[in-house]
């Protein structure tokens, strides 16, 4: 195989990586948990992999925990990109906790608010 066909298979097996991200990010938006999440990436110290609120829009990042630029995964480079893939099912687990964590804080406020009106 000559090396152009290689960096064209490359091209297309990158553009289909990125299809397939645009698609998980559909897939997690889907289930409607509406929390943002994050998990540490092992062997990237202080990165992190989160799905959050870009504008009106859930997106996958590539994140840095001391408050740096979170970089849409989409356009992080195809080695992160790579990285992340792998542990989409590890955030899956961390958007599910969030969304516990989340609805037992709004159920606690809700009796909170209930009790207030009881006593008014």
């Amino acid at each position: 195989m000559s090396p152009s066909s290689t960096a064209e298979r490359l091209a297309k097996a990158t553009d289909e990586l990125n299809h397939t991200i645009v698609d998980a990010e559909a897939a997690l938006m889907a289930l409607g948990l509406g929390v943002r999440a994050e998990i540490h990436i092992p062997n990237y110290p202080g990165r992190l992999l989160l799905f959050g609120k870009d504008g009106r829009a859930w997106r996958l990042f590539w994140g840095d925990e001391k408050g740096g630029t979170d970089t849409p995964l989409i356009n992080a480079s195809r080695e992160q990109r790579l990285v992340a893939v792998a542990l989409l099912p590890m955030l899956v687990d961390a958007m599910h906790a969030a969304a516990e964590a989340e609805t037992k804080r709004v159920e606690d406020a809700t009796a909170k608010i209930r009790q207030f009106l009881n006593e008014f």
